[in-house]
């Protein structure tokens, strides 16, 4: 696969990435919010899934803005 077909890629893949990393968020949110109501989800909330967590969140956040950047590439003029 060549460097044209990659981007081309991309490009395709780009708003994809950035409507997953906004529903990874979402989702992630909802759960935390659901867990922190019981002593119990407390507990699990603080060992298991914060850091498991803020690593998925981090890629969420990279997913979205390598998407803006294949974004900006693509509505840029040709030079």
């Amino acid at each position: 696969m060549d460097f044209r077909k990659r981007m081309q890629y991309s490009i395709n893949v780009a708003p994809y990435a950035c409507i997953t990393g906004i529903v990874y968020m979402i989702v992630i949110f909802i759960i935390i919010e659901i867990l922190d109501k019981t002593p119990q989800g407390r507990s699990i909330l603080d060992f298991i899934l914060k850091p498991f967590f803020s690593i998925v969140q981090i890629f969420a956040i990279l997913s979205i803005i390598i998407a803006i950047m294949i974004a900006n590439e693509k509505m840029s003029p040709k030079k």
